[in-house]
């Protein structure tokens, strides 16, 4: 009997190249089949594969503390994610950045660099 394939699965937004391109390394650096690496549409959708199996989802600690997911650290890659704020008008975005930006980043679990 063929067991199931692992699957890791990452969220849409961390399917950006910064972040993609280093997974799909290290996904074939271990021999990974292409379609044991999975970009999810939702993050529904990732933590919906992930439960009752043993898939991965590539996430922060403090997401898989909020989704109640075991959490370990990559050792061969230090991943980032990075957010970029903009308003609409394109009018007063010095203002309005300046004041939420701080709040924005630490709801998103980030940090102000």
């Amino acid at each position: 009997m063929k067991r199931p394939t692992r699957k890791l699965w990452i969220q849409t937004e961390d399917n950006v190249p910064h972040i993609r391109d280093r997974i799909t390394w290290l996904a074939n650096s271990i021999s990974l089949q292409p379609g044991q690496l999975k970009v999810a549409d939702t993050l529904i959708e990732a933590v919906t594969g992930v439960a009752g199996s043993k898939d991965l989802l590539l996430c922060s600690e403090r997401e898989a503390d909020h989704l109640q997911l075991h959490w370990r650290h990559i050792r061969e890659l230090h991943l980032v994610r990075g957010y970029a704020l903009a308003s609409r008008t394109g009018e007063r975005d010095a203002e309005l950045l300046d004041g939420s930006a701080s709040p924005i980043a630490c709801a998103l679990g980030g940090r102000i660099i």
